[in-house]
């Protein structure tokens, strides 16, 4: 019951996509707002970034391709601060990269306002570095949109499946950007050589 449930939601929310594909932003398709704060409640939580459509990191100078992305809730008093860490190739061999930012929740305005995370540097001159909204979230996964690039990312709850794995319905999701979209959890080296 619950597989055909989560079909019949997914092939809504394609028709959505495909019939709306002239819209301005993914926050018409999903107009429902989401509350974000639900994912940063929970100190040590892990997310695993295992699609969307950016294929460079980190995110105020991208230079490196990313694999095997995460996002930890470090701290949430006095405020919030999550790590980014992603795996990528140079210099003939693999290495983790790691990154905290500050989240602030805000709130935008209009008819339906909706909340959305700021992430901002830690570092310098403290960068709003991305606007994520949250657009879809299930038990397995959250879809997030960044309103600074017009990105998105799939973010799993459970770190996925070994290589040619089903992806979960946030990573086909990501569609809704209109970019070309890219599987972070795609190569062997996010599984033998650096398990978590």
């Amino acid at each position: 019951m619950v597989r055909t449930t989560k079909a019949a939601v997914f092939c809504i929310l394609c028709y959505l996509i495909e019939r709306y594909n002239a819209y301005e932003s993914p926050l018409k398709v999903f107009a429902k707002p989401k509350d974000i704060k639900q994912l940063f409640k929970d100190v040590g939580k892990t997310y695993y970034v295992s699609a969307g459509t950016v294929i460079q990191g980190p995110y105020l100078h991208p230079i490196y391709d990313f694999r095997c992305g995460e996002v930890t809730v470090k701290t949430i008093a006095p405020s919030m601060i999550i790590q980014r860490r992603f795996l990528y190739y140079a210099q003939e061999s693999w290495h983790w990269l790691s990154e905290n930012y500050t989240v602030n929740i805000r709130n935008s305005s209009g008819s339906k306002p909706r909340n959305y995370a700021d992430l901002t540097t830690m570092h310098g001159m403290k960068t709003l570095v991305a606007s994520m909204h949250l657009l879809w979230v299930d038990n397995t996964c959250a879809l997030l949109f960044n309103n600074k690039t017009s990105d998105c990312e799939s973010w799993d709850f459970t770190k996925p499946q070994r290589v040619g794995a089903a992806p979960t319905l946030c990573t086909w999701l990501s569609r809704v950007c209109q970019k070309p979209g890219f599987r972070y959890f795609d190569i062997q080296q996010c599984y033998e050589y650096y398990p978590r």
